[in-house]
């Protein structure tokens, strides 16, 4: 099994900030009238986050892909792992963009924030299967060189950012939330000659 590298270090660390994001989103005070719901899917994502942290300090990413690889010792076992690796790893990412598809379609019963969190999930969720499968041609895409880093911390990262982005779009729902009933409220409390004036 591999050493535990700085990479791991800095990757499980990233987990933990981003699972303390939304520990924040799901335990905050929730402004009246939006839903409370909504609670369960920031502090679901949260926990996911700190599985995830706990997954790699242990290196379990590592171990899972050692079982499989001796699952496969001989040449023959090799090639039929080969042959079974292509149509999973196929399917993955078909069911990975379907999913993609329907979270998209189906957002009007969510919020925005509430989707970039969901969407940041499966994308980690997906990125580790094939990882753990080690399909080569999609191995030689996912550990390729881009400049200083791989391709593989880049996805990494994009989907942290669209998670912590999630987060943000969540304060400003808030906000906006906030401000909706402030002017309802001006409107309410003014007299007929002033609401052409709010």
């Amino acid at each position: 099994m591999e050493t535990f590298t700085l990479a791991d270090a800095a990757g499980s660390l990233l987990y933990i900030f981003v699972a303390g994001l939304y520990f924040w989103a799901g335990f905050r005070k929730p402004t009246r009238g939006a839903p409370l719901a909504g609670r369960a899917h920031w502090i679901g994502i949260a926990l996911f986050f700190v599985g995830l942290a706990v997954f790699r300090m242990v290196q379990a990413e590592e171990g899972l892909r050692a079982i499989l690889r001796g699952t496969f010792t001989d040449e023959a076992a090799y090639a039929e792992r080969y042959a079974v690796q292509g149509p999973v790893a196929a399917a993955l990412v078909l069911i990975a963009v379907a999913v993609g598809v329907w979270q998209a379609m189906t957002f009007r019963k969510r919020t925005f924030s509430m989707l970039a969190g969901t969407l940041a999930t499966l994308g980690f969720i997906g990125l580790i299967v094939l990882r753990i499968i080690s399909f080569h041609p999609l191995d030689q895409l996912i550990y390729a060189s881009a400049g200083p880093l791989r391709v593989n911390y880049l996805l990494e990262l994009g989907l942290l950012a669209l998670a912590a982005y999630g987060v943000w779009l969540l304060r400003a729902e808030r906000r906006a939330r906030r401000m909706r009933k402030t002017r309802s409220s001006k409107v309410r409390r003014a007299g007929p000659g002033q609401r052409s004036e709010l």
